[in-house]
């Protein structure tokens, strides 16, 4: 096991644009993008939007809070340059984050698999059985969040960080890893995956991490006072 000093700053923080254009009040109506329907420029509040009905959602540079998603594997959502707060994107399907701010909101079930990442901040997010398998996750931060039986099996993250996070029986299956900053989680399991080579994780943490990496390598573990 390779040890080093501590380092501060280990992964890539996420690079976010200001806003700078003034943002209107939607009215409802979805507009004609190149690849489906197109949300550019507005503040939401409340209400369903459904991206079956447009063959796929691009939401740009606009401000969203409280709305519900619809969605399938044919008509995922693109999603760039924008902040969702408490929103509930439970078992959508979506194809990219891209300069994105997600907060306080419920991302349970969702499947994000061979999708792509980068410059995204997840901030008090719930992750429950979310699908990233596949996925790029390029300078990712997820703060003080939940992902509970996530799977991340042949995703490549690089830049990745975890502040504040509980990581419960994560599946890492054949992942690949660069730059990626465990040290700040709160909890820290694995389901399955071997190497955690990329990663960096606090002396703390190797105990924690033990039991997962062994039973993944295949190993069995007498129970204590037999």
């Amino acid at each position: 096991m390779p040890w080093i000093d501590p380092i501060e700053l280990y992964a890539k923080l996420p690079r976010l644009n200001g806003q700078t254009a003034a943002l209107e009040d939607w009215s409802g109506e979805i507009e004609s993008g190149p690849d489906g329907g197109l949300i550019e420029g507005y503040v939401i509040t409340g209400g369903v939007l459904d991206a079956i009905a447009v063959d796929g959602l691009a939401i740009v540079d606009s401000e969203l809070s409280g709305v519900d998603f619809v969605t399938d594997h044919r008509h995922p959502l693109d999603i760039r340059g924008s902040t969702l707060r408490d929103c509930d994107l439970s078992g959508a399907r979506i194809g990219s984050l891209r300069s994105a701010t997600i907060i306080r909101s419920r991302l349970s079930g969702a499947n994000l698999s061979a999708g792509s990442l980068s410059d995204v901040v997840f901030e008090d997010c719930i992750f429950q059985y979310s699908n990233l398998g596949s996925s790029k996750l390029s300078r990712v931060a997820f703060t003080r969040s939940k992902l509970e039986e996530t799977d991340f099996s042949s995703a490549k993250l690089t830049d990745v960080t975890f502040e504040g996070s509980e990581l419960r029986l994560v599946d890492l299956n054949g992942a690949f890893f660069e730059r990626v900053d465990l040290r700040g989680a709160g909890s820290l399991s694995i389901s399955s995956g071997r190497s955690l080579s990329g990663c960096l994780i606090s002396d703390a943490q190797v105990q924690e991490l033990a039991y997962g990496l062994a039973l993944a390598a295949g190993a069995s573990i007498e129970r204590s006072g037999n």
